[in-house]
């Protein structure tokens, strides 16, 4: 029987070799046949990649909630709120850029000197409690800085002028405060009495009057009723 050609079939290399060379690449210490977890893509924000990475590092540091870890809550794990965090951060970030609103580096450094002079500090003092942290001044604590200070902003521009806040707003607040105790306030209770016989509708409304107004300028309640 005739033999046909033999079929050519492009060289393949087999795929723990492949992750072998990614390693080695990455600088990761490896073994054959070990798979070690280099990073992975967690989210897409507006087009700008989110990695584990960038999670892992967050958690580390221990600034997990720098703005708000919406719709994340106390109960989720850590790992899920640092998440969260992360994607708000950038969204407001993402916003100041499309609205063209940025600090230029000379008005950080001054606002840097503020913070650092407020807690009787030094550059020195601050960058050897970096240094402590494996962190430094230009790739960390700068460019953190910074985004805070946009963050500041971005709240001024786009959150509280949205708030109104109304008195009936306030006085909730005041009593949700108190709590529904007794122990939070003290009531006490004073009336006065008139003999409406003996008063025309008019001067009942006049008397009565004049007794608010002396209430309402300050006038203890038994010196305002007393004529």
């Amino acid at each position: 029987m005739a033999r046909g050609r033999p079929q050519h079939h492009p060289h393949r290399i087999p795929q723990n070799y492949v992750l072998a060379i990614m390693m080695v690449l990455l600088g990761a210490p490896f073994a054959l046949g070990q798979r070690v977890l280099v990073d992975r893509l967690l989210a897409e924000v507006n087009g700008e990649a989110l990695m584990w990475s960038e999670v892992q590092e967050k958690l580390n540091r221990g600034n997990i909630v720098e703005v708000a870890a919406y719709p994340a809550t106390d109960k989720d794990v850590r790992e899920e709120v640092a998440l969260q965090d992360l994607i708000n951060k950038k969204l407001i970030l993402k916003k100041m850029e499309e609205a063209d609103v940025d600090i230029s580096d000379e008005t950080v450094e001054k606002e840097v000197e503020k913070y650092l002079k407020n807690r009787g500090m030094t550059r020195d003092t601050l960058e050897a409690s970096l240094s402590g942290q494996g962190l430094t001044y230009e790739e960390h604590f700068f460019p953190d800085f910074k985004n805070q200070l946009l963050i500041k902003r971005f709240q001024g521009r786009f959150i509280i002028p949205q708030i109104k806040i109304t008195d009936k707003d306030i006085e909730l607040y005041y009593f949700k405060s108190l709590g529904q105790s007794a122990e939070g306030m003290t009531l006490v209770m004073r009336q006065l009495v008139l003999d409406k016989s003996k008063y025309k509708p008019k001067e009942l409304q006049a008397i009565l009057a004049e007794i608010k107004g002396k209430l309402t300028n300050g006038t203890p309640f038994q010196a305002a009723v007393r004529d």
